[in-house]
């Protein structure tokens, strides 16, 4: 027979692992989940980098291929500071998305669209065209600072092929700024230019609660966590994006970098977390579902396994205590209830134990057979059990040995001999042995507790005198000890 206590370590160990297993599980679930959901932002910041580098790269290249479509119509001209290089120049700006066209000569000297003589000769951007270059110019403050200009230019060949030179575009920084993306992410991410020392040289639309370097306007230095810096301009060098997530001023954000192509720069796009979050709520409430769908699960397994246990302890312990053949109380937990009881009443209070030994059960297994026998025993447990109240004890201590305690009997002891009397009456007339020859009585004894006894021992004792007296007057009665 299993025992209780030595199930409690395998339920244990069962119950453990299973823990741990669906601990683990989960843990590996949104451990893939959360790099799964990194992932697809970082791709995510990403494309909308690469795809703000191809608008910005195809609306250059168009001004590009417009001002060297244009240089090549001037480049054909004898001398290029000429009327007809100034009319193709006021054509053309009637047409161009620049706010100024810039023509000079290989020296320098030229003039703008608006007629304004220039002289040219100490701008890098013209150094840079004349050296053969498309060049992007760096910001140029206006005179009074109030804006900055951008300046495009392309060289001018002649019919030679000689450097004859220069023509160019200047526009308002702010057109740039317009070009750079603002909306995605529900306007919460947003776009910069860097120029290689950290200087703004444009900015979308800002959000003012989504801005982690606090950029306020174009040509102001922002401030990096500790050590990015170094790793964009190291990126930068090597030709390579970076995406990091980060933190600045508290506030966790997505920031992607790559390369621009034009005058070291660098195209800089900063998303707050929250907002790219955002788009993957859902697998957040997916993940709480499921863990809450565990931890149900387990809170029901555990309960079933606490139910199980103790209904297995106590069908076992019910096995322990009970006679197999009967259902009766054996000698063991008779002999515990009654001490229990016994210690725990009134020490005035008054108790019956009964001992009952039956008389010619032997021949009913000689003689029927030993089958025959139990069906017998079984009957007369019967007889004892309903001749019982349901606070009362039955137990068999040997074959056809059982024993009766009524406790709290107060003063209805004359009763309960009278109820015994009748029972050894049903035990001789008991209707299994109505068809054969053989005859059964019982013979009883009665111990009183106190007086004949405060313990099971010295009842037990005690009765057994009284049934030893019951079997010498001729068997088949009661008798009591005094």
């Amino acid at each position: 027979m299993n025992h209780p206590v030595r199930n409690t370590p395998r339920y244990s160990f069962a119950v453990i692992a299973l823990i741990l297993y669906i601990l683990l599980g989960n843990f590996l679930f949104f451990w893939y989940m959360r790099c799964q959901v990194s992932d697809r932002m970082e791709e995510s910041v990403n494309r909308i980098l690469r795809l703000q580098e191809d608008s910005l790269d195809a609306f250059l290249d168009a001004q590009y291929e417009t001002l060297s479509a244009n240089a090549v119509l001037i480049g054909q001209v004898e001398e290029i500071l000429c009327e007809d290089s100034l009319a193709i120049l006021k054509a053309y700006r009637g047409h161009a998305w620049f706010d100024r066209l810039l023509l000079s000569d290989a020296t320098g000297k030229g003039y703008a669209s608006d007629g304004q003589p220039l002289d040219l000769s100490s701008q890098e951007y013209f150094q840079k065209a004349m050296a053969g270059e498309k060049v992007l110019s760096d910001p140029i403050p206006a005179a009074d600072g109030s804006t900055q200009t951008i300046v495009l230019a392309v060289p001018i060949y002649n019919d030679s092929g000689d450097l004859s030179g220069m023509l160019g575009g200047s526009f308002d920084i702010a057109r740039l700024t317009s070009l750079l993306f603002h909306n995605a992410y529900g306007d919460e991410g947003f776009c910069m230019i860097l120029s290689p020392d950290a200087k703004v040289i444009a900015a979308g639309d800002i959000p003012a609660d989504g801005n982690p370097f606090q950029v306020a306007a174009n040509g102001q230095s922002i401030s990096f966590p500790d050590g990015q810096w170094e790793q964009l301009q190291k990126d930068l060098k090597d030709g390579k994006s970076g995406t990091y997530l980060d933190r600045h001023d508290g506030a966790p954000y997505y920031a992607c970098s790559t390369p621009f192509g034009y005058n070291d720069w660098l195209l800089f796009y900063v998303v707050p977390l929250q907002a790219l979050l955002k788009e993957y709520r859902f697998i957040q409430n997916a993940e709480m579902v499921f863990l809450l769908f565990c931890l149900l699960g387990l809170t029901v397994f555990l309960l079933y396994m606490a139910y199980h246990v103790w209904l297995n302890n106590r069908q076992l312990s019910h096995r322990a205590d009970t006679d197999a053949l009967t259902g009766l109380l054996n000698k063991q937990a008779i002999e515990k209830s009654v001490n229990i009881c016994l210690k725990s009443a009134s020490p005035n209070a008054l108790h019956l134990f009964c001992f009952l030994d039956l008389d010619g059960f032997k021949k009913v297994n000689d003689t029927l057979g030993h089958e025959f026998g139990d069906q017998v025993l079984k009957e007369v447990a019967q007889c004892l059990t309903h001749s019982c109240r349901n606070t009362d004890m039955v137990g068999r201590i040997g074959g056809d040995e059982f024993v009766l305690f009524y406790q709290n009997i107060g003063s209805g002891s004359h009763s309960i001999e009278l109820q015994l009397q009748i029972l050894c009456g049903k035990i001789a007339n008991l209707p299994i042995l109505q068809e054969t020859s053989v005859k059964i009585g019982c013979s009883i004894g009665l111990a009183y507790s106190p007086d004949a006894g405060q313990d099971y021992a010295t009842l037990y004792r005690n009765s057994d005198h009284a049934v030893y007296e019951s079997k010498k007057k001729g068997k088949g009665c009661i008798s009591i000890y005094h």
